[in-house]
């Protein structure tokens, strides 16, 4: 905790909390602290309904791609450049990753770039009027069903 003395000197009691601030609303965040202050900030990573699936490295590991499901952690690179994936909870990464938010229509598949891991948005077509029956086809041809609406 932060103590000033009678001159209001400031000194650091380790024996004892300090200030802060609670990050709360969402279970993803970073604490840091103001440049100037010192004060305690939450930052909170932008959420999105895909998310990218791989890590690359860069500079001499630029060809090294690792799976890293972006959802639950985050991509990490070490001095040299090779990636790493941190996972959620750890005491080094509590982020998202990186992905897309999908809008402008409330149909909407996520997909991923199978080379890159990278997240990708796909519509399905829109029509004026919509079929409602599926019907099979081959072995299954006889066997019609109810379009979910």
């Amino acid at each position: 905790s932060c103590a000033l003395n009678g001159t209001g000197y400031p000194s650091c009691e380790s024996n004892w909390r300090g200030d802060g601030v609670n990050c709360t609303g969402d279970e993803f965040f970073k604490c840091s602290s103001d440049e100037t202050t010192g004060d305690a900030v939450c930052s909170y990573p932008p959420k999105f309904n895909c998310y990218n699936s791989k890590c690359s490295g860069t500079g001499d590991f630029a060809a090294v791609s690792i799976d890293c499901d972006q959802s639950k952690g985050s991509c990490a690179l070490n001095g040299t450049g090779y990636p790493s994936c941190e996972r959620y909870p750890s005491c080094e990464s509590n982020w998202r990753g990186d992905g897309v938010n999908c809008t402008g229509d409330e149909f909407f598949k996520c997909s991923l770039n199978d080379a890159s891991g990278t997240a990708l948005c796909s519509y399905p077509a829109t029509f004026d009027c919509y079929n409602t029956r599926c019907t099979g086809s081959g072995a299954s041809a006889n066997i019609a069903g109810g379009v979910k609406e």
